[in-house]
């Protein structure tokens, strides 16, 4: 029996005790554990790819992993309320009863630490499945992802004497382990070494690697991560350049380092946590194409303790013509504050850069207040970009920039929006006990249908102000509905056949999900939607007003025709019209940052194309906009000499 077999059996064995896998008659031998895994993971991989497809399928399964992996309030152990109260007295902050809190001051202080439990603990796991479930993973097998996510879950605190991480159990109050691309390749590059049965050099790790533990083997290899040692900003901008792979096996054979090999070795010992430091195979797929589209890179270095421009600092990967993505060193794989000017220069030299500026703009303007946060006071804009009233703060990294939230929980959150907003203390809500105040204006939370039932059954309206979501999925009607002023999240109407009656917010920072809407009649929408826009049951989309701009994308999927239709001039994600059969007329927005859907386009005859996009799916394939060019230039009907499937 090969390595292979030895392993899968494993996994097979760990997704079983995990419920993962949940079969009456347990297999027993190798080969029939072998043949069921794999069944398991090719239906895992086709549910996965129509997952990736729609931002708010990413989010229902994440949200079940939420009820899954998330400790639950009641499972916190009084010991850690114990620990804080000791702490408080220890700061000459009295005493104070946390266990059971009562009085307002104790409950609220108990309700924060809870919270902030929970939030950081969503957080570092999103890091793992914005990672896990997006394009930037299909390097990775399918039994690899499902190895991993299984086996961070249990990873608990680092152990130091044991040089290594110990196991995590269900009341653990800490984040998840942190997330490192680099360290995910390079564990599933050795395991992968020992399947062709090529000798690991560390011993301990060989044995590590064949007993199949995720969780020791990322531990220890995270345990042994040392920090990148910045001695300079000084540097330069390296182009590591698209070959094919004919191209780069042909230079190995003449004893030339491909591409791929050069920015692969360039990388190693650095600790960048990139993905292309993992393993050659992620470096060649991300220049030669493969499980990516292949493409240029870029990799700005900066000098070493030797003055040569060794270390690298930014990284910036294309797909193609476009850029696929941009990654620094800082926590999350974020650009380092000093680095932010670097990039914003280097953007000008693409077509495409300016749909970074956003993140550039954003990074710039947190750098200034974390240094400053305790030098002066800040601004009352400066506040409103930290709490993110009129828009979400965009970084570049896999996890949210932790600046964020390091300023906010210093800052007295009450006292700040209540500036803010020029409203009453009173008038701010953080938990939801405040949600049910009469006089609440401005609620610093989420809100969903079981919050709401119970303001209507208490003849009471939602705050004019929501900084978090609004899931009202559960509503089938809107009367009697008056909707905030504004909402910094997402907001689910997705129930909702009609918008008779209906006044939408002037803004929405998130998802606007009305995909159940059969009319457009009386639908206004507001002029800034932060996310994707959702009207997936519209067949006519005329007298339709839609903002200039979407920051996410637009699903019309059932439209029939786009008569009278006037398009934003820009989506930063995905245009679908997918049941459109004519293209005559139709002036597509100026700009599609992520795929355009025409499955159903009959001909490209008077089609006005973007000027930058994606790819385009047409006919059961996907296309470049050069390609699709190419077709309308050969009658409509003519073929290219290449045509490109997704991945």
């Amino acid at each position: 029996m090969n390595n292979y077999d030895k392993f899968i059996g494993k996994l097979y064995d760990i997704l079983l005790s995990s419920e993962i896998i949940n079969y009456r008659d347990k297999a027993h031998d190798l080969r029939e554990k072998r043949g069921r895994l794999e069944k398991y993971l090719v239906k895992l991989d086709r549910v996965q790819r129509r997952v990736m497809s729609r931002k708010e399928h990413i989010d229902i399964l994440k949200k079940l992993y939420y009820d899954r992996c998330i400790i639950k309030r009641e499972n916190i152990p009084e010991s850690y309320f114990k620990s804080l109260e000791k702490r408080y007295l220890d700061e000459g902050q009295g005493h104070h009863n946390l266990v059971n809190p009562d009085n307002e001051i104790d409950r609220r202080i108990k309700e924060e630490h809870i919270n902030v439990i929970i939030r950081e603990q969503k957080d570092s796991l999103d890091t793992w499945l914005n990672y896990l479930l997006s394009s930037e993973s299909d390097y990775l097998p399918m039994w690899a992802k499902v190895w991993a996510l299984q086996g961070m879950l249990n990873i608990g605190n680092l152990n130091k004497e044991k040089d290594g991480y110990g196991r995590r159990g269900n009341t653990s109050v800490n984040p998840f382990v942190s997330f490192d691309s680099e360290i995910l390749g390079k564990c599933v590059n050795l395991v992968k070494e020992t399947f062709n049965n090529r000798e690991v050099t560390d011993k301990e790790v060989e044995k590590i690697v064949s007993s199949g533990s995720f969780q020791k083997l990322y531990g220890k290899l995270l345990a042994n991560k040392k920090k990148l040692k910045v001695v300079s900003d000084d540097g330069i901008w390296v182009k590591y350049n698209y070959e094919t792979e004919d191209e780069a096996n042909q230079k190995l054979r003449n004893g030339k380092e491909p591409e791929y090999l050069r920015l692969y070795n360039s990388l190693q010992g650095y600790n960048t946590g990139w993905c292309t430091a993992g393993s050659t195979e992620t470096a060649k797929n991300q220049i030669c194409g493969g499980s990516y589209q292949g493409g240029d890179f870029y990799v700005y270095y900066t000098k070493d303790n030797n003055g040569k421009y060794k270390i690298p600092r930014i990284a910036i990967r294309m797909d193609k013509y476009s850029i696929g993505e941009i990654r620094g060193i800082a926590e999350g794989q974020n650009i380092e504050s000093n680095m932010e000017t670097v990039l914003e220069e280097k953007l000008k030299e693409f077509p495409d850069g300016k749909s970074y500026q956003k993140k550039v703009h954003d990074m710039k303007i947190l750098t200034i207040i974390y240094d400053n946060q305790d030098k002066r006071e800040l601004t009352k804009e400066e506040l409103a970009f930290i709490y993110e009233i009129d828009y979400e703060i965009s970084d570049f990294g896999y996890r949210r920039d932790p600046r964020i939230d390091e300023i906010k929980d210093k800052r007295d959150k009450i006292k700040d929006l209540s500036n803010l907003l020029n409203c009453l203390p009173g008038q701010i809500g953080l938990t939801t006990e405040d949600l049910y105040r009469e006089e609440l204006i401005y609620y610093y939370g989420s809100i969903a249908d079981k919050d709401y039932e119970y303001l209507r059954s208490k003849n009471l309206h939602l705050p004019r102000y929501v900084y978090g979501n609004i899931n009202l999925s559960g509503l089938m009607a809107v009367k009697g509905l008056i909707l905030p002023e504004s909402i910094g999240g997402n907001l689910n109407l997705g129930n909702i056949t009609t918008a008779r009656g209906l006044t939408l917010p002037q803004n929405i920072g998130g998802i606007l999900d009305l995909g159940n809407l059969k009319t457009a009649e009386d639908l206004i929408l507001p002029q800034n939607i932060g996310g994707t826009l959702f009207l997936g049951s519209l067949t006519t989309a005329e007298g339709v007003i839609f903002p200039e701009n979407i920051e996410g994308g637009l699903w019309l999927r059932n439209l029939k025709t786009t008569k009278s239709v006037i398009f934003p001039k820009n989506i930063e994600g995905s245009l679908s019209l997918e049941s459109l059969m004519t293209a005559e007329g139709l002036t597509l927005p100026r700009i599609i940052g992520g795929d355009l859907f025409l499955s159903n386009l009959t001909t490209l005859r008077g089609l006005t194309l973007p000027e930058s996009v994606g790819e385009i799916y047409y006919r059961d394939k996907y296309y470049t906009l050069e390609e699709i060019k190419e077709l309308q230039k050969a009658g409509y009907t003519g073929k290219i000499k290449r045509k490109v499937n997704k991945k």
